[in-house]
């Protein structure tokens, strides 16, 4: 899989950020700290299902839609068809990243019965056709590593996606994240010696592969050149394409661009045993495991805090910064959870204040969020006169302020 010589339209970064898996670990920190949800609370596939779904273009009800938006929707969809009836693992694998959502009714009128009968109905459905596509991509190309990779870690079904995820294992069996997946896998199928022996191999793993831009490279493949339909050309299609805009005032929405977020919605449902691991290793619990595990989870930790995307790197930081209170070298750490507390409230913020966005940040590029994220969340700052941290700020929240300052969460919740 080749990355095409394309250039993404330029859109505004923050909703993209926003879009990815990033947006619902933030809204769950800001619900924690509120005191709204515990941080142990589990994540149901209901609200993944929801979360993706609420993170796409908001094109209003059928009922209320304009002609570009219905026309963008019908193209739209109507393309994922034809990538499904093609027998190449680029597009079998472009359908599963973009497979249509069905909108779910609304709840209050439909009751919560109705309404979660519905939404089996279709996330199991939808889940299907996702996996279907996924295992006739990896069917088709077993030694790709961008196709096993992708196939392995998108699978649903813990039986027929079997297959893709010991492939990936044998192919991969020096990549911590490849273990770290193993570890969630593991104890879906209820096998704790099996996740125990993934934890293991991912600390002892030798290095740490993400596959960063498989997903995009599939994109750009079977959506470069869909053109939008034609009545979004139109003055009312423009004023339409205005509102989609991540901006509130950005035209130049492409089927590309709607493609890439379609796909960056779901990306976080990919994220390893980042629950597992907080459990595994969180401050809490640290000092109370052998020194052997401890050491495994300095060593998962530092990787994923430097080397993870934003989600895996706030997960990592929070228990690392306990976990080397007191030792050689904790006030980096420290510094760096200081960071990312600063740049997620920065970002959030710049979230709101969209429409005022500067010139220089508007020009940044989606490439850059998709292949750097955190340096190009940094650069968003440094153009926006929001990076570094002053010095001596704090977040406002107790745990996190606690750990920076101590290097352990507050008293009353040791």
């Amino acid at each position: 899989m080749k990355t095409p010589p394309n250039r993404v339209a330029v859109v505004a970064l923050v909703m993209l950020v926003l879009a990815t898996g990033v947006s619902w670990w933030l809204i769950q920190a800001k619900l924690q700290q509120a005191g709204l949800r515990p941080p142990e609370a589990p994540v149901t596939m209901e609200a993944k299902y929801e979360a993706a779904e609420s993170a796409l273009p908001d094109y209003a009800e059928a009922s209320s839609r304009g002609p570009c938006a219905s026309a963008l929707l019908k193209a739209f969809d109507d393309h994922t068809h034809v990538l499904l009836q093609r027998q190449d693992p680029v597009s079998q694998l472009a359908y599963a990243l973009t497979a249509p959502f069905v909108e779910l009714p609304d709840r209050e009128r439909a009751g919560d019965v109705e309404y979660q009968r519905a939404y089996t109905k279709i996330h199991l459905d939808r889940q299907a056709r996702v996996d279907g596509a996924l295992l006739r991509a990896f069917a088709l190309a077993p030694e790709d590593a961008g196709v096993r990779w992708l196939a392995a870690v998108y699978c649903g079904n813990e039986d027929a996606c079997a297959a893709p995820r010991r492939a990936l294992l044998a192919g991969e069996p020096d990549n911590m994240t490849v273990w770290l997946r193993e570890l969630t896998w593991a104890r879906q199928r209820g096998d704790p010696a099996g996740v125990q022996r993934a934890f293991a191999a991912a600390a002892d793993a030798s290095r740490f592969e993400t596959h960063l831009g498989a997903e995009e490279e599939v994109i750009l493949a079977a959506y470069n050149d869909l053109p939008l339909p034609g009545a979004c050309a139109t003055p009312e299609g423009q004023r339409e394409l205005r509102r989609f805009g991540p901006r509130g005032e950005d035209e130049n929405v492409t089927m590309l661009d709607e493609a890439l977020l379609r796909a960056h919605s779901m990306k976080f449902q990919s994220q390893p045993a980042l629950v597992d691991l907080r459990e595994r290793c969180k401050p809490e619990v640290f000092v109370s495991i052998d020194a052997a595990e401890q050491g495994r989870c300095k060593r998962v930790l530092s990787r994923l805090a430097t080397q993870g995307s934003w989600v895996e790197r706030a997960v990592a930081l929070e228990s690392l910064v306990a976990a080397t209170a007191g030792e050689p070298g904790e006030a980096q750490w420290r510094e760096r959870y200081r960071e990312l507390q600063w740049m997620q409230l920065q970002m959030m913020e710049m979230a709101v204040q969209r429409p005022q966005a500067t010139t220089e940040l508007d020009q940044l590029t989606m490439d850059d969020y998709i292949f750097d994220e955190m340096r190009a969340t940094q650069a968003a700052l440094e153009v926006a006169g929001r990076w570094p941290p002053p010095a001596g700020w704090l977040p406002q929240g107790e745990r996190a302020r606690s750990l920076i300052l101590t290097g352990r969460p507050p008293e009353s919740r040791r």
